[in-house]
């Protein structure tokens, strides 16, 4: 028996089974973190990153730049962090079957 709201959870390296998935945004000058989202184990991590930070930047603080590593390069995430204003860095490195947005991967300056 399974928690009907948790989702199947298959990655490569984590365990597979029925779990929830946290997803937290920190400030990193001071390690506090400032949202925290709960999402069945099925959902992609993207899913609820362009909202979460949407909400830390509008009620908690506003943010000057967000990072994340190559799975959150998708062109909403570009377009939408720009109208917000905030510079967007993510990782260079490649995950197993992800293809960057178009125009490579600009990343992390450097």
């Amino acid at each position: 028996s399974t928690d009907p709201e948790s989702g199947y959870m298959k990655r490569p390296g984590k365990p597979s089974g029925f779990y929830y998935l946290s997803h937290q945004t920190t400030d990193p000058d001071h390690g506090i973190i400032t949202a925290v989202t709960v999402t069945p184990g099925d959902v992609h991590d993207s899913r609820p990153y362009l909202e979460q930070l949407e909400y830390v930047h509008k009620h908690v603080v506003p943010l000057q730049a967000a990072a994340a590593d190559s799975a959150y390069d998708f062109p909403l995430a570009h377009r939408a962090l720009e109208e917000l204003g905030i510079d967007f860095f993510y990782c260079q490195g490649r995950l197993p079957g992800h293809q960057p947005s178009e125009g490579g991967y600009p990343g992390l300056p450097g």
